[in-house]
């Protein structure tokens, strides 16, 4: 078979070269395209991050940076398996249900302290006893953050759905708008959540890197004991700082605490530290089962 063949079979007409001359006029039509779509990749990237790390707290950004390619294709894949496909390739209820609850897995399962928890649930259920060990405060948090999660996952494509719905049938743009801007603020959410802090940082992600932390002895108390792991890991008795590096900048380093349930950022000067050593050991893993990060 001919490659001119070939083309016509896998490619619309309208993209062809009829003839020598309308080659180049196609690559600048396909630069142009690429072009746009690295635009768009770049600032949906910035503001997704931006927003992100707004909601730690953190204020500085850059705004050049190679990884808001990455961020943009993360959240407009998200975005696009979320609320697109289900609405506009799947016809059936019943496909849509199922195609949802697949993906809900897969996000689910995304976080490793999901997959440790619903482990010791299990284990709780079928022999009343579990290796892993959740108290009832970290066992309501994670309850609740399911609960949110399996909530509205399957809430969101239906709304946007409606607000399609609500385009076609009754006219009003004030009412699409309203209900696909909220459908987008849900998938927003459930994007900066549960998604994206556990994409690892090597390839674009939000998921905070362990380092091993040298502060500077002159570093008051109160700021080295947040990161002391010795009070909370048996078999560590002196002082060992450990922490997840979510952010830094010239002049400040934003951790946190290696524990999955610790959301607070602290903002620590550069100064402060003599050295952070990058490492893929999480002393919050051994020991107490339920400190799993």
């Amino acid at each position: 078979m001919k490659l001119e063949d070939i083309l016509k079979k896998f490619l619309p007409s309208t993209i062809l070269p009829k003839s020598i001359e309308s080659l180049a006029d196609n690559i600048d039509k396909f630069g142009k395209i690429g072009a746009g779509l690295l635009a768009l990749l770049y600032v949906t990237g910035l503001i997704i991050f931006g927003l992100y790390h707004s909601s730690l707290h953190i204020r500085s950004i850059e705004l050049f940076k190679v990884r808001y390619f990455f961020v943009g294709f993360y959240y407009l894949t998200f975005l696009f398996l979320h609320l697109a496909f289900p609405q506009w390739w799947l016809k059936r209820f019943w496909q849509k249900i199922v195609y949802l609850l697949v993906m809900l897995v897969l996000v689910v399962f995304l976080n490793d302290v999901h997959n440790i928890y619903l482990t010791y649930l299990v284990d709780n259920w079928t022999s009343g006893t579990s290796y892993f060990e959740f108290s009832p405060t970290h066992q309501s948090i994670l309850n609740v953050n399911l609960i949110l999660l399996v909530g509205n996952f399957l809430f969101t494509p239906f709304l946007f759905g409606f607000a399609v719905w609500m385009a076609k049938n009754v006219k009003t743009k004030q009412l699409f708008l309203l209900f696909a801007l909220f459908a987008l603020y849900f998938n927003y959410s459930i994007f900066t959540m549960f998604v994206f802090p556990y994409i690892p940082d090597a390839i674009g992600g939000g998921q905070a890197p362990i380092v091993n932390i040298v502060f500077d002895k002159d570093v008051p108390y109160d700021v080295t004991t947040n990161f002391d792991i010795s009070g909370n890991v048996p078999g560590f008795v002196s002082p060992y700082y450990y922490g997840r590096l979510v952010y830094m900048d010239d002049n400040s380093i934003f951790l946190q605490e290696p524990f999955w349930y610790a959301n607070d950022v602290y903002e620590i000067q550069r100064d402060d530290i003599i050295m952070m050593r990058y490492t893929d050991f999480n002393p919050a893993k051994i020991g107490q089962p339920g400190l799993f990060p």
